[in-house]
């Protein structure tokens, strides 16, 4: 079994997002819970894709523009409100995306390696492109995403 094929047969559901026109999706496995971002506190001095912290139930949560961070989208213009929360190791991120839509369980069969083309213009951010029905999904190499450059 090849390297590949061990990282899909370990994508059993992946939450799906927009990030502008683009539908995406992360391993469910790692994400904590969904939310509308409180009261986030800007981080002086922080990379651009960093929206700042925010209290959580008594646990800070870094916040994230994932539309920027993967070079998909500038800061400027509105900040998206909906927030995947993530466990990262012994912390909490949470990415904004600008629309939620569903958890999908994964076939298989319909999941194909990222095109080079798509890893070339956004890094290595997405690892498999997903057909389902009439749409593809991008599915995002979170532990790409969240490495701090």
């Amino acid at each position: 079994m090849s390297g590949w094929q061990r990282k899909v047969q370990s994508l059993g559901q992946v939450v799906t997002f927009y990030l502008g026109d683009a539908l995406c999706g992360i391993n469910v496995a790692g994400v904590q819970e969904v939310t509308r971002t409180l009261e986030v506190t800007p981080i002086p001095l922080a990379p651009a894709y960093v929206a700042g912290i925010f209290n959580l139930r008594g646990h800070l949560v870094t916040v994230i523009h994932l539309a920027v961070k993967i070079g998909m989208s500038s800061t400027s213009g509105p900040v998206p409100d909906k927030c995947i929360i993530l466990n990262n190791g012994s912390e909490r991120i949470g990415v904004l995306v600008d629309e939620l839509r569903e958890v999908l369980a994964v076939d298989h069969n319909f999941l194909e390696p990222a095109p080079h083309s798509l890893c070339e213009k956004h890094g290595a951010s997405f690892s498999y492109v997903l057909k389902a029905e009439d749409e593809l999904i991008g599915i995002l190499d979170i532990d790409e995403v969240l490495k701090v450059e």
